[in-house]
């Protein structure tokens, strides 16, 4: 099995990525967007409006990832993928630690939050494995009532992953 590459994501890849998620990113991301809404078009409008990435395993593209702004000092984090995504989970969360997030802290991002729906067991191990902590319970977030969770980190709690990460080296 050949490692993950990240890539900056273009939109060949990020549809790609949208046209094959798997199902409970599906279920996730279609509640939050009008219902016409194509998988192509939201590839566009993340790729326009985040810093986005993909990852790659033999040169197939099974993560589409990034951060966005919520406003000066907050981050939107996410994450989508095809039935693939475990094998780049190491590589993106390496690239997410390592370079991407010291990277916008630098720019002045002070918080990063993450919503995932309740339901989205995988998700929620990877924004707690990634050091997001989960504030609060269930609340409504989706068109139909679905209730998701929200997980948020400091730069002070991203230093302490970097930190435990290179003394695990």
């Amino acid at each position: 099995m050949g490692a993950a590459v990240i890539r900056q994501a273009v939109l060949r890849d990020a549809s790609y990525v949208m046209a094959h998620m798997r199902p409970a990113d599906v279920e996730e991301v279609m509640c939050q967007i009008p219902p016409n809404t194509k998988r192509h078009e939201l590839a566009y409008n993340l790729l326009m409006g985040c810093e986005a990435y993909t990852a790659h395993v033999k040169d197939v593209p099974v993560a589409f990832f990034g951060t966005s702004p919520i406003n000066v000092a907050c981050l939107s984090v996410w994450a989508l993928g095809t039935p693939e995504i475990w094998r780049a989970v190491p590589a993106i969360n390496r690239f997410m630690v390592d370079e991407h997030l010291p990277d916008r802290m630098r720019q002045g991002y002070l918080t990063m939050e993450a919503r995932s729906l309740d339901s989205h067991l995988d998700a929620h191990r990877w924004l707690t494995a990634m050091g997001g902590v989960q504030h609060g319970g269930p609340f409504e977030f989706g068109a139909n009532r679905e209730k998701f969770l929200l997980f948020r980190w400091s730069s002070s709690d991203l230093e302490g992953i970097r930190n435990k990460r290179r003394r695990a080296k």
